[in-house]
Formats: C-alpha cells, structure tokens, sequence
C-alpha cells in the first residue's frame, strides 16, 4: 500500500471516530448545562405569590393542614379545576402554602439525594405513572427539558442521522416552567378556586363552633332551671351563686377560645376571610351569648336578693342565739349576729354541760335547742313574749 493510501485510511478512520464520538455524547442525556428556569411570582388578591417546585421530590404526600395542603388539578380542554384522578393523565399534584405564599407542582426535579434525574420519553412516562397513580415532573405539564442542553444535541447531532432518530423524544432533564403554571392558575382561575375552597371550609368551621356554642349555652340554661328549683337556705342560695359564676366564667372562655381561633393569627394566612366576614359568620353566636348572659345575670340578682334576705332573718336568730348564751354565761362577745368562733365555742359548752346536740346548719332549729335547753328557775316554761331569762332545765327532787 502506498503512503497516501495509507494516509487517507488513517484520516478516514480518525474522522469515523470523531462523528462516532460526537454522536455518543450527543444521544445521551446532557447534564444541566444552565439554572432552571427563574421562578415566576404572582399577584392574587393584593399578595405576591411565589411560584415553585419542591426542593427534592417526595412520594409522600403528608396530611393537610390549615396551611399546608396538597391538591390534584385536572384539565378538561384549556380549564383546570381543583378535583380529579391521577389516574387520568390530565391531573397534577398542587401544593399550596398558605403561610409562605407559596404555590407549585408537588415534585421536583431534583431527587432526595439532591441530584438531577432524568426523564424518558414524556407519552410513556405519563402512561406509566397513570397506571400506577404516582406522579413526578416527567408526566407534568408543568415541566420541560431543558432547551439549551437539548439545543446543543440537537446542533452536535444535526450531521448525524442515527443521532436525529431519538434525540429530541428520549431521555431528558426536566425543568420547572413556571410560566407554565402561572397561566394555569390565572387563565383557568385556579387561585379563585382554592381560595373557595379555603373560604368555604372556615365557613363550615365556624359554622360548627357555633353550634357547639349554642349546645353549650342550652347546657348552661338547663343549669339555671336547675338552680331555680334548689332549695333557698342560705347555703343552697351561696353555693348556686358560685355555681351561676363558674358558668359564666366557662361561657365566656369558650367564647374567647372561639374568637381565637378564628381572629388570631389569621392574618397570617392567605385566602382567609376578613375580620368582617368573620365577625358577621359569629353573630349567631354573639346573640346567644348575650342571650345567655342576660338570663345568667337574672337569676343571678334573683338568688343574690334572696340570699341577701335569708342572710339578714339569719342574722337576726343568730343574735337571738347569742343573747340567750351571753345571759347564761357562756358567750362573752359582742352581739353582732355573726356565726363566728365565740358563738361556735359557747354552743358546744352548752352541748357538753346540759348534753344536747347542736345543729349549726338550720339557724332556726339551733334557736330552738338552745330555749330548750334553758327553762325559767320555777320548772315552768315561760309565757313571756320576751323569753331572754333562763336557767338549765333540770329537778332539784331525786
């Protein structure tokens, strides 16, 4: 062979390895070669929205929450709607972030390891995962390869015919196409939707803790009625007037738990209803508590009066009580109608030495044990309407 058919063999040779060579690389999956494209941000309601994948992909999809919460979305033509199945090609996995005001596909380009995966061809991926009702960006119309990467094969590859077979409908990068998402949300006025939602839910809450409320309330009537019908001694009359304030106080600190947990902090959600709608959707609630309160107060001062009077005729005996002892010796302090420590100590003389028992609970019974227990010196009890003046009942005769 001579030298220059040896020469263009070699040539040849090197350039088939050189096309074979760019050929390789460029059928296979290009690395990122630039930043996914830049997140989008939107404007719903007077608040910026951020538009974002998740950081790594999750197959888990954790429990909603009153600020976290995962949706499917479906299309139907150009309309997206919050509803559907993932067994249907056509529905996403959305989360919404209430608290951070954040909103995106739920899933992510990246894997748990933090490295980029790659997606096969988008119709067979989608048809995989729908059979499998499982969901990553290789399905979601919300992802797409990265063009400058996929560009470059196509241009390195573009002489090469084998290359061209697969190039563009195979393996590719996803990246997150904001946009994409952003016209979803506001053509198909998606964010209308969730915010429905949201709105509709605190409705349905409120709702509930209104009628809790109300069930509340019924209970502390009942108790009134109760009350009402209980005896009318003094302590009867002093221990329904805690119970009336131990009610009110449970009545009123379900009400304030109630406001809580519809006024605080919810400012600090999105989609919330405003303070007004809040206040207006409470006001079931508002005209029974003052309902309740108003009979609460009532048969309050009712009881109030009443022990007021019971106490004042109690006084009165108890001072009776206290003359008759200080006459006989045994009470010492002043009269003052009080059931205190000296008039206490004096009875119980008085059961010692003349062997009576002294109820100190009925003031008018105890009225009458002491007389009893003291008779005129003569043997014969008195007739006098002013009996003050007595001695022990006793026979001087064995």
């Amino acid at each position: 062979m001579s030298e220059s058919s040896t020469s263009s063999v070699l040539v040849f040779s090197l350039k088939s390895l050189c096309f074979t060579v760019i050929c390789i690389i460029s059928c296979l999956p290009f690395n990122r070669t630039v930043a996914q494209e830049i997140n989008a941000n939107l404007i719903f309601d007077g608040e910026l929205w951020t538009l974002q994948e998740l950081s790594v992909i999750r197959t888990d999809i954790p429990p909603p929450t009153n600020e976290y919460e995962v949706f499917r979305i479906s299309k139907n033509g150009y309309i997206w709607t919050i509803g559907g199945s993932l067994k249907n090609p056509n529905t996403e996995l959305i989360y919404v972030d209430r608290k951070n005001r954040s909103i995106g596909p739920f899933t992510s380009s990246l894997e748990v390891s933090g490295e980029s995966y790659t997606c096969l061809d988008r119709k067979n991926a989608t048809e995989n995962q729908r059979k499998n009702s499982s969901y990553n960006a290789c399905r979601s119309e919300f992802y797409g390869p990265d063009l400058i990467a996929k560009g470059a094969q196509v241009l390195i590859s573009c002489a090469i015919t084998l290359c061209l077979a697969g190039g563009l409908d195979t393996d590719w990068w996803p990246i997150f196409k904001a946009k994409r998402l952003h016209n979803a949300l506001m053509a198909s006025r998606l964010m209308g939707q969730f915010s429905d939602y949201y709105q509709n839910k605190e409705h349905e809450f409120i709702d509930r803790d209104i009628e809790n409320f109300i069930k509340l309330s019924n209970q502390v009537l009942d108790s009134l009625d109760r009350i009402d019908k209980q005896p009318q001694d003094a302590i009867s009359l002093s221990d329904n007037v805690n119970a009336l304030k131990r009610l009110s106080s449970s009545l009123n600190a379900r009400w304030e738990q109630l406001n809580a947990q519809h006024h605080s902090g919810r400012n600090s959600l999105a989609f919330a209803l405003s303070n007004e709608e809040v206040r207006i959707n409470l006001r079931p609630a508002t005209v029974r508590l003052t309902s309740t309160y108003q009979k609460i107060e009532t048969l309050q001062d009712q009881l109030n009066r009443k022990l007021t009077a019971v106490l004042s005729a109690e006084r009165l005996v108890i001072e009776d009580i206290q003359g008759i002892l200080k006459t006989q010796g045994y009470y010492t302090s002043p009269i003052d109608g009080l059931f205190g420590a000296g008039t206490v100590g004096a009875l119980n003389n008085v059961s010692e030495d003349v062997n009576i028992s002294v109820n100190h609970t009925d003031k008018k019974i105890l009225l009458k044990t002491v007389k009893g227990a003291f008779i005129p010196a003569t043997g014969a009890c008195s007739k006098s309407k002013n009996d003050r003046t007595y001695m022990a009942c006793f026979s001087l005769n064995p």
